[in-house]
């Protein structure tokens, strides 16, 4: 009896096992689903901003923000400062 006792606990066990990397496996696909959606939804904020800016800056979009105008200097600073860098690259390249 006691033999049977003990296959039947390594069953449960096993069977909890399997239960719980079953489980494991469907939470981690919908995470990377998750993670993949989540760098989707960026990517359209970012394409969003991207084309609000320009409208912002052309005058086809007004927006009384004061919020928008410090970002939109801080935009402007931050590609001037790439700009710069992209140049000083370029300099450094050229040298022989």
């Amino acid at each position: 009896m006691q033999k049977e006792e003990w296959k039947t606990k390594i069953k449960r066990i096993v069977d909890d096992c399997s239960q719980e990397l079953s489980k494991a496996t469907v939470i981690g696909k919908k995470m990377l689903t998750a993670s993949h959606t989540n760098a989707a939804l960026n990517e359209k904020y970012q394409e969003l901003g991207q084309l609000a800016a320009k409208h912002l800056r052309s005058g086809i979009l007004e927006w009384e923000n004061p919020r928008v105008n410090e970002l939109l200097k801080e935009i402007e600073e931050y590609e001037n400062q790439l700009d710069l860098m992209e140049k000083d690259v370029s300099k450094i390249k050229s040298k022989k």
